[in-house]
């Protein structure tokens, strides 16, 4: 599943590393949990990334805030082997027309080790708090000095 609805509170879509990014074609909805403005995303279907053709690892996180008025944090961790490698804590944008909020960030591929990763989005607001987890690989052979 791509999305889960927001319910009574605070919620996250599921965390989607993307393979590719292009513009949105017409007849796609705003509405889109892949949509993000005038992009559309596809995401990664389980293949490893090769550095040296993916020189990122985009990763899409949703937020349908619970309130319009409570900020929401947000933190996304990158980990190997339960060891966090990176962590990004950025500042959210205002929720778009759908009440959601797509933050899109990335990791350097060509740092990473060949292996298996885990990307863990945590939102707070207030007293809420919601989490979901994506796993991504880098492919074997490659040849990176992990971070």
């Amino acid at each position: 599943m791509i999305c889960r609805e927001a319910e009574a509170g605070l919620a996250l879509g599921s965390v989607t590393v993307v393979r590719s990014a292009g513009a949105s074609g017409e007849g796609v909805p705003a509405s889109d949990p892949l949509r993000v403005g005038a992009v559309s995303l596809v995401p990664d279907v389980g293949e490893p990334f090769d550095p040296g053709a993916s020189p990122e690892v985009p990763v899409l996180v949703t937020v349908y805030p619970g309130s319009a008025i409570v900020p929401v944090e947000l933190t996304v961790a990158f980990r190997r082997d339960g060891r966090e490698i990176a962590r990004a804590a950025p500042e959210l944008a205002a929720a778009d027309s759908e009440g959601r909020i797509a933050w899109i960030g990335s990791l350097p591929a060509g740092r990473l080790a060949p292996g298996t990763y885990e990307v863990v989005a945590t939102a707070k607001q207030g007293e809420a708090t919601a989490e979901e987890t994506a796993r991504f690989e880098i492919a074997p052979g490659a040849r990176a000095a992990e971070v």
